[in-house]
């Protein structure tokens, strides 16, 4: 929309706020807005309260995808949400969804054949921060600890490293949803970050399809080519979170080399006619490496001044 530009005394330019946008925002006169500047644009954010935002989810209608869908709600940065139902078995997946992938959210009022879901926390900007670097580092865990579960054959622990895949879950769906309600501290930059933590969620997932296989596998022992191949991509995932926290373009051409070998590596098991579960194993792991390396390219993004 086009604004017009009002000289207000000597030396100040006014211009005028849109009303729809002012009333959703709870504002009134004498109240602060806090202004920006990116580029040739500033960002104008509403300090005041903002409106609550408000959807319904038909849970019987959603059938199959009833938690997925709540879960996209969240994500979406809605406040509110009211959920129909016909049965009460349906009401399971989304009591799930709540309990396992909606961080803020609360069930706050359970009928026959409805509830009631609200967001009773927000994220700030530096507990956005803090829950970035955790899921970074969850995600570092789950490399450098499932591979000492596969040398030691511990079965046990890879399910319990299994389960951490979910802490990923609550962690990025947290931080999209506060990009998507409140965006990143540099505004031009928020869907660069929302790429980085989606493909940081699908990292994860990925992990867990691995400990999945690696259960399903448990009979035989994984070789010594995929045990050093597997120290191989965990240096990489290594190296890869040092560089998302302390990005430098030497070590970026390092991630980038490495990378290159993994394939390389991964492809020379595929030829040897290994085992099934070496086979399988190293495909996980050599998906594993490229997926982290897409995330290579927004994270170069996010850091140019």
């Amino acid at each position: 929309m086009d604004r017009k530009i009002v000289r207000l005394g000597q030396s100040t330019l006014v211009v005028s706020l849109p009303l729809k946008w002012v009333r959703k925002q709870n504002l009134n006169p004498g109240d602060s807005v806090k202004v920006d500047e990116t580029a040739d644009k500033l960002l104008i954010s509403g300090e005041g309260k903002a409106e609550q935002r408000k959807t319904h989810l038909d849970a019987h209608d959603a059938g199959v995808l009833s938690r997925r869908m709540l879960a996209a709600i969240y994500k979406a940065g809605y406040d509110i949400v009211e959920v129909e139902f016909k049965h009460p078995s349906e009401i399971k997946d989304i009591e799930a969804a709540v309990d396992l992938e909606a961080v803020s959210f609360e069930i706050v009022s359970m009928g026959k054949t409805s509830c009631t879901i609200r967001s009773i926390s927000e994220a700030t900007e530096k507990e956005f921060q803090d829950l970035l670097h955790r899921t970074v580092f969850i995600l570092q865990t789950m490399s450098n600890d499932l591979l000492e579960a596969v040398k030691e054959d511990d079965l046990a622990r890879i399910k319990e490293i299994k389960k951490l895949e979910k802490t990923n879950n609550k962690l990025t769906h947290f931080c999209r949803r506060s990009l998507n309600r409140s965006g990143y501290a540099q505004p031009e930059k928020t869907a660069v970050m929302y790429t980085i933590v989606e493909q940081l969620e699908n990292v994860a997932d990925m992990y867990k399809f691995l400990c999945l296989d690696l259960e399903k596998y448990s009979s035989k022992k994984a070789s010594k080519d995929v045990i050093e191949y597997f120290e191989l991509v965990n240096s990489a995932i290594n190296d890869f979170c040092s560089l998302f926290f302390d990005y430098r373009l030497d070590k970026a051409k390092e991630f980038a080399v490495k990378r290159k070998n993994i394939i390389t590596k991964g492809f020379s098991i595929f030829e040897k006619k290994n085992s099934v579960k070496d086979i399988v194993v190293t495909h996980h792991l050599l998906g594993i490496t490229n997926s982290v390396f897409d995330i290579l390219g927004p994270l170069i993004a996010l850091r140019l001044d």
